[in-house]
């Protein structure tokens, strides 16, 4: 595929709602995936175009989860620059200075409030909601989150699980 390296070893790939693909590398690359004509049944129609989600930062940062939200935005879970949220080609970053419990991010999710969730390694569960964090449980490794029909969390830890309201948390 045109403009991702062929040796690359990928760590994530998620589809948008405009069904185009996102892949992260190991190398801590990360490719928006452009399919001509829009047609998406013809890989080979595909390039990869590079996005620049870390000017600043290490150049070994592996983003290790995608999430869209219900507006479009673009988050990252990065290991070492904290979350990142790319919006119409801006990239803000989140970290442990703005109030992220920790700077390695693994799984996100947006409840149907609105609200933006976001596990971490060693971290806790923070939920981030107009434009503050907020943290809930024991430090822990959060690996999953998700939510019911209820609007019950599901968070998946290592070790362990929980389903409960996010005030017994």
């Amino acid at each position: 595929m045109e403009g991702l390296p062929p040796q690359a070893t990928i760590i994530q790939i998620f589809e948008d709602q405009q069904e185009s693909l996102w892949i992260s590398t190991e190398a801590g690359e990360l490719y928006h995936l452009v399919f001509d004509g829009g047609d998406v049944t013809r890989p080979n129609s595909a390039r990869a175009e590079a996005v620049a989600y870390h000017p600043e930062s290490q150049a070994y940062n592996r983003i290790y989860a995608i999430y869209e939200d219900r507006e479009g935005t673009i988050w990252l879970g990065t290991t070492f620059d904290g979350l990142k949220r790319i919006n119409k080609q801006v990239v803000k970053v989140f970290s442990k200075q703005d109030g992220l419990s920790v700077d390695n991010v693994y799984p996100i999710f947006q409840d149907r409030q609105g609200a933006v969730w976001i596990g971490s390694w060693e971290g806790r569960l923070n939920r981030y909601d107009n434009g503050k964090f907020t943290y809930y449980g024991d430090v822990t490794l959060v690996t999953a989150i998700g939510e019911d029909r209820e609007g019950g969390l599901w968070v998946g830890k290592n070790p362990g699980w929980c389903a409960t309201p996010v005030g017994n948390l």
